[in-house]
């Protein structure tokens, strides 16, 4: 008993996470949700998890 081992383990960070809005267009009239954007992610570790405010989950949000 008593034995031990050691390892040299690299940790690097992910770049940086930026998201842009890549398009867009607006609403047609004050209170209407016809408006889209679409969210441009740059960076980061892919498997990128998308969540707008009217629950669209993917890259283009409708309905804003």
């Amino acid at each position: 008993m008593g034995c031990q081992d050691s390892v040299s383990v690299t940790l690097s960070e992910p770049q940086v996470l930026d998201v842009i809005i890549s398009d867009s267009s607006n609403m047609s009239c004050n209170g209407d949700c016809d408006g889209t954007a679409t969210g441009l992610v740059i960076g980061g570790t892919p498997g990128y998890i998308y969540s707008w405010s009217n629950g669209d989950a993917d890259t283009l949000a409708d309905s804003l």
